[in-house]
């Protein structure tokens, strides 16, 4: 199993706020039914996070990020969880797994909202080559789980 092109193109149209095209994209069973999609996001998220906190980083870093987020918009994301959201991060920063005190929908909607904010500077150009890099490392777990499950 591999990341899809329309895969690659729901998650890009989603974190260019196309959302027509996100639901017209996301709405096809090729993209819904399978695990590539939500693989090629945590694979983004993961890069993105990576590449926005670098070697040096502190808590501090990644609460002022939160916090900048949240204020964002007049607020519009002022119901993440900045809990949730900086445990996400920081998880990923420790490579430590994430306590489960937060059911799957809470980290969805953290993990998508930092990765659209993670992303957001990005030219269209970088955009693609971000994309390009996290299908790879999609594709990459997706073969290694096949591999461990024969």
């Amino acid at each position: 199993m591999t990341v899809t092109p329309a895969q690659v193109a729901a998650l890009r149209a989603a974190l260019s706020g196309d959302e027509d095209a996100f639901n017209r994209l996301s709405s096809d069973p090729g993209v819904a039914d399978s695990e590539g999609l939500p693989v090629l996001t945590a694979a983004a998220f993961v890069a993105a996070v990576q590449r926005r906190f670098p070697p040096g980083w502190s808590g501090g870093d990644v609460v002022r990020f939160v916090g900048r987020l949240r204020a964002r918009n007049e607020g519009a994301y002022a119901d993440l969880s900045a809990t949730a959201a900086e445990q996400m991060i920081l998880s990923i920063l420790r490579g430590e797994p994430m306590s489960g005190q937060f059911d799957d929908l809470m980290k969805g909607y953290a993990e998508f909202a930092l990765l659209a904010e993670l992303v957001r500077n990005l030219s269209e150009q970088e955009l693609s080559t971000f994309l390009a890099g996290a299908r790879e490392q999609a594709d990459a777990w997706l073969a290694q789980q096949v591999t461990s499950d024969q």
